[in-house]
């Protein structure tokens, strides 16, 4: 177990870590990270190499280095706010363009655990597969057996907490979600997304994108 000192200058770090990756990048988007985190940086890498990087420390850490690049860059300590739950900061540098990284981003659908309460949209089958002996007790508890396939719960129907307890248990995903974006910050300005009809992918588009930002920026100027 790590102490207290290890602890702190741990975070340390980390702080001037995200100090220097924040002046460094020409703008930034604030994402929920919940559930996501480890499969969006890989994805991340893979599609924009080094000019897009997924930052998702501790919200004290953040915090604390976005009032530190506040002393000279004072527009950041804007996103300060927006540094609650489970958020992470997309760092872009270069060329790269914040709008075709939104898009590019949000056509992404990452794999995620149900959670209890959920209704599920499609068939959860289990595939059969040789687990570990701890995971055994689960299958024999439901009456199942582990080398055949089997219809676990139908579309329509809630997930119940041991049922969620079970398909993560087995690391049985059962939901493809998308990254939710929570603001950008361009130019010295924080644009809040919530606000603005871009994530149906339906309609979703660098132009849209652009245009709605854009249009965000004029009512709160006007």
């Amino acid at each position: 177990m790590e102490g207290r000192d290890a602890i702190f200058q741990k975070r340390e770090r980390m702080t001037k870590n995200l100090v220097q990756k924040l002046l460094n990048c020409n703008s930034l988007i604030i994402c929920d990270t919940s559930q996501s985190q480890p499969r969006l940086e890989q994805q991340l890498r893979k599609l924009f190499g080094d000019t897009v990087s997924l930052m998702a420390t501790n919200n004290g850490v953040m915090r604390k280095a976005l009032r530190e690049v506040g002393k000279t860059q004072p527009q950041v300590t804007q996103i300060i706010p927006l540094i609650t739950g489970q958020v992470g900061l997309m760092l872009l540098t270069g060329e790269v363009d914040p709008f075709q990284v939104m898009e590019v981003v949000h056509a992404i659908t990452i794999p995620t655990f149900g959670v209890a309460g959920q209704t599920l949209l499609s068939n959860v089958v289990i595939r059969a597969t040789t687990t570990d002996p701890s995971s055994t007790s689960f299958f024999q508890a439901l009456g199942l057996r582990a080398d055949q396939d089997f219809n676990f719960m139908r579309a329509g129907e809630t997930l119940g907490v041991s049922e969620a307890n079970f398909l993560r248990r087995i690391n049985h995903h059962v939901v493809e979600r998308r990254i939710s974006f929570i603001a950008l910050f361009l130019e010295g300005q924080v644009f809040h997304l919530e606000e603005l009809p871009i994530l149906d992918p339906t309609t979703i588009g660098r132009r849209g994108l652009r245009n709605a930002t854009l249009i965000s920026r004029e009512l709160r100027m006007g």
